[in-house]
């Protein structure tokens, strides 16, 4: 264990180090890009501080390879640094030096060096067959590109210069000040240096020359420019963004240095990345799809962070969701600004409710806001821009919207870096009616992790309100009654109450509430009578609270009152847009409900449910289409709310998915059955489908040989037949079962086909063997080779042509695999076995264990051999006839199907032979006529070669 230890304060040591004793005060970057897609080619030059004596410097790097012409100059004359050994590690570079180096600023210069371009969304990536060169660096990933302290509290100004194709162009954090041309194909682009900036935030990209390029100046100053592809409608972005940014100045009244800001669209990115100066963004942004407030949102959000997190950057990834948080409280005011009053702003905030209830419900419950030291982008996405903002919120509530935007405003005016203790400081002087600060409580809420939930009981002269749990916290319950808000017990009693207490309506705090019975009942009876009196988020709210509550058991008679809810909600969907997931816990049973673990995978980014206008409508919106695309991929079918489709999941104890159908709604047909297959679906979320088959796949070659050299016409009813309908074998549940058994009513009814006329017995013993054989050249040429071969190996597998909606493409890969694997299996095998069992026959002492080596029997040398084996004899397991030892291999391939000469047909090999002589027509006729294979006549007829008859002599001509 201390070993352990020991290599793992090796690792993670030389990171830590290199953020406590290494201050970098610039950086010098010059980039030749694309070398090809898979790496650039870079030098750099760091200028920094040794805050203590070291003997080594080490940098974050990942990934950076092929580092030479390394050298170190030292601001004191005195001292001579000698480069002693390069460390590459995971996540750091270690250049250690042959005498320890004093206190002082030193010069680090890096000749060359390697990085990769990525393919994915992070760090340095490439679109469209790296024509688009974009990065996204946010939390840790500039030191994918450059060596470099990447901490969010390290800020140092970046000199840039980037060397191109000379038919691109060049973009990065600030404005280009010169183009140089390098030759033919090459140019330099040399930008100006940027601001003291912490490493996540530099950027560049290299686009072709075919993109686009809108721009428009605001009232100070700063020149906004969009860059896209041609076939994108850049403009609705540049509209926000001028909207954007003069409201942003006028809220911070803080001063940037800045005079241009980016905005680049990019195909298949998701999110966006606040980059001083060149912001980039998904492409889908500028789809006419998606909705104006959240466009104005997104944009907002990345303009704001120029002033929160760019100029004023937290001081650890500990509190990044307290930066993120910030910007979302701001860019909330922005959408209002634009849209206040609208039904998109309504929209709007009602998707950022729901949000905060799908993370709690599903993706992150019980999260707290304080992350760890180590984050990536899901942590973030999971954790920040949801229940934070419903806390700063409450804060404004109690204080009031002037005092926390000027708390904001003196945080960013005053200050590099900050962190919770230091932003909740502001808040210290207000307090509770108990005498508790506001800072406090804001500390509590921001490293708690939950959803506090109270229960409302208005009695007839009095309400008692009391938290559920046993975590205490300080709640903020606004009601309509001049009650006191703030809660710091347990329970609270409040008399003379003159009518039913509402709390916390349009989700103003962070809390869920339950009321009894008869308040729920007489709530949802006004909310049916005037929808319109309520807001969209207080609709949803008491819904969502209300179905929740129930589903853990907690609303006596909540089973009426849940009809009642349904039937209010569907009868007014315009009032209750994204009711799918409001209704979630109503509509499923928790025994009945999707595997949280799959509702996670289609929430990993929030906002892409809520973009677009059409997935807002009730039982049409995103909700239902998310939920119906997991019967989409499964079954090729939509599944809705229980009883409102034939089809919908069901999730087993077991953990399997079953089909199951409805048979009193729109019963599915029994055709339909037919065309139903298994579908295997990937093993990360490791569902077992069920299917029917119209009959099991034949288990013997008997079998199977009958089954295909029946006539393929035979299924068909002849003429004046009733058709029958094939019986199904359902292996699903005892209720399909029952539905699926009504195909074979109609086959019990109809009756028997004839009996087929046997034809008489041949007496003839001359006729009856001449018969034989023309019934074995019959059936051998009924079929070529070729094609009995595929209907041996894959007819079971088509044996009804399913409908191509109903399977998946992964379906599709399954089954050529399985039958590639099949085949390789027989041709790889095949000759092994043989080889087995020939040299078993030979010498039955040899042992079976372990991989079989043909062996020689002892006392047989190679002459005698072949003399012996030729006179020995062996009965063919499949089909019991006697043959050569040395035909036994030829022979196998053609009785089992398998093999080189199998996937062709023989020529010449089914030549007449003459007629036997009477007598010995006489001795035929008295063996068995039912044995239509025998050794001599069968395969030595096949196999042998022909004899040339010679030519009697003493004949002429």
């Amino acid at each position: 264990m201390e070993h352990l230890l020991l290599v793992l304060l090796g690792l993670v040591g030389p990171a830590l180090a290199a953020a406590s004793y290494i201050v970098p005060h610039s950086y010098d970057l010059t980039l030749q890009l694309p070398m090809n897609e898979s790496y650039v080619a870079g030098s750099a030059m760091i200028h920094f501080s040794l805050l203590q004596n070291s003997q080594n410097i080490t940098l974050h790097a990942r990934g950076l390879h092929n580092f030479r012409n390394i050298s170190l100059l030292s601001s004191n004359d005195t001292v001579e640094p000698r480069l002693k050994s390069l460390r590459i590690l995971a996540d750091t570079v270690e250049f250690n030096f042959a005498t320890v180096l004093p206190r002082g600023k030193y010069l680090l210069t890096i000749g060359a060096y390697g990085a990769k371009i990525r393919n994915d969304s992070l760090g340095l990536f490439w679109r469209n067959s790296g024509e688009l060169l974009a990065t996204h660096f946010q939390p840790d990933f500039a030191r994918t590109l450059m060596p470099c302290i990447d901490l969010p509290h390290s800020k140092a100004p970046l000199r840039l210069q980037i060397i191109h194709p000379a038919h691109t162009i060049a973009q990065s954090n600030t404005i280009a000040n010169d183009v140089q041309v390098v030759d033919v194909d090459w140019q330099k682009t040399i930008f100006a240096p940027t601001p003291p900036l912490p490493a996540y935030l530099y950027t560049f990209s290299v686009m072709p020359e075919s993109f686009k390029q809108l721009y428009r100046a605001t009232s100070f100053g700063v020149t906004l420019r969009v860059f896209h592809d041609p076939d994108v409608n850049g403009a609705r972005i540049l509209d926000a963004a001028v909207a954007a940014f003069e409201l942003l100045a006028s809220l911070f009244e803080v001063p940037l240095p800045l005079n241009k800001v980016d905005f680049l669209l990019v195909p298949r990115y998701v999110g966006g990345i606040e980059n001083w100066g060149h912001i980039v963004v998904s492409e889908e942004l500028a789809a006419p799809s998606t909705n104006d407030a959240h466009v104005a949102y997104v944009v907002a959000h990345e303009l704001a962070h120029h002033w929160i997190g760019n100029k004023a950057t937290v001081s650890s990834w500990k509190w990044a969701c307290l930066q993120e948080d910030l910007t979302d409280y701001i860019s909330y005011k922005v959408v209002r600004s634009l849209f206040g009053g609208d039904e998109r702003y309504e929209r709007f905030r009602l998707s950022k409710y729901v949000e905060v209830q799908l993370a709690e419900d599903f993706v992150s419950p019980n999260h707290s806001l304080e992350l760890p030291e180590k984050i990536d982008n899901e942590m973030m996405t999971n954790h920040c821009y949801l229940k934070g903002v419903a806390y700063l919120e409450s804060i404004e509530g109690l204080v009031g919207e002037g005092t926390v935007l000027a708390s904001i405003r003196h945080l960013v005016s005053t200050r590099s870096t900050f962190d919770l203790d230091l932003f909740a400081d502001y808040f210290s002087k207000f307090t509770t009616p108990d005498g508790i600060p506001l800072s406090q409580i804001y500390q509590f809420w921001y490293r708690m992790g939950g959803f506090p939930e109270v229960l409302v009981v208005n009695g007839n002269k009095s309400t008692t309100v009391a938290q559920r749990g046993q975590k205490l916290w300080p709640l903020l319950l606004p009601n309509q009654l001049n009650l006191p808000q703030f809660m710091l017990t347990q329970a609270a009693e409040y008399e003379n109450v003159s009518s039913p207490v509402i709390v916390n309506l349009n989700f103003t705090s962070f809390v869920r509430v339950n009321y009894d019975t008869n308040t729920w009942t007489t709530i949802f009876s006004q909310m049916k009578r005037g929808p319109g009196a309520f807001s969209a988020v207080g609709r949803a709210q008491l819904v969502s609270d209300f179905c929740h509550f129930h589903k853990e058991g907690l609303v006596p008679g909540g089973t009426k009152i849940k009809d009642q809810v349904l039937e209010m909600v569907y009868a007014l969907p315009e009032y209750f847009e994204l009711c799918d997931w409001n209704l979630y816990w109503c509509t499923v049973a928790p025994s009945e409900s999707l595997a949280a673990t799959l509702v996670k995978s289609v929430l990993v980014n929030f906002s892409a449910l809520f973009q677009n206008d059409g997935h807002y409508g009730c039982k049409r919106g995103g909700a239902a289409k998310t939920i119906n695309s997991f019967c989409q991929s499964f079954f090729g079918r939509n599944c809705r709310r229980v009883g409102s489709s034939p089809c919908h999941l069901l999730l087993h104890q077991d953990g399997s998915f079953l089909k199951r159908f409805d048979n009193q709604v729109n019963p599915l047909p029994a055709a339909e059955w037919t065309k139903m297959k298994t579908i295997w679906i990937d093993k990360a979320l490791r569902p077992q489908l069920l299917s029917t088959r119209m009959k099991k796949r034949p288990r013997t070659w008997k079998q199977t040989r009958d089954n295909e050299n029946k006539d393929p016409d035979e299924d068909e009813p002849k003429e004046g037949e009733p058709r029958r309908v094939k019986k199904l074998r359902i292996v699903i549940t005892p209720e399909d079962r029952r539905i699926a058994a009504a195909s074979e009513a109609s086959a019990s009814l109809a009756p028997p086909p004839p009996a087929a006329v046997e034809p008489a017995p041949i007496l003839d013993p001359v006729a009856a063997k001449a018969e034989r054989k023309r019934r074995r050249r019959k059936e051998r040429n009924k079929f070529k080779w070729h094609e009995r071969v595929w209907r041996r190996r894959y007819r079971w597998m088509v044996r009804e042509e399913p409908d191509p909606a109903t399977i998946s493409d992964h379906a599709k890969r399954q089954a050529a695999i399985r039958a590639l694997f099949r085949s390789c299996v027989e041709e790889i095998f095949l000759q092994e076995c043989f080889d087995m069992m020939r040299t078993v026959k030979l010498n039955p002492k040899v042992p079976l264990d372990g991989y079989f080596i043909p062996i020689r029997p002892q006392g047989i040398t190679p002459q005698t051999e072949r003399a012996q084996v030729d006179k020995m004899e062996e009965k063919c397991d499949v089909c019991g006839r006697t043959i050569a030892v040395t035909r036994y291999a030829p022979h196998l391939e053609k009785c089992v199907g398998m093999g080189r000469r199998a996937a062709r047909p023989q020529r010449g090999k089914y030549t007449e032979q003459p007629e036997p002589s009477t007598s010995a027509a006489v001795e035929e006729g008295m063996e068995d006529e039912d044995d239509a294979y025998d050794p001599i006549s069968s395969d030595e007829e096949d196999w042998a070669p022909k004899k040339k008859k010679k030519k009697p002599r003493g004949k002429k001509k």
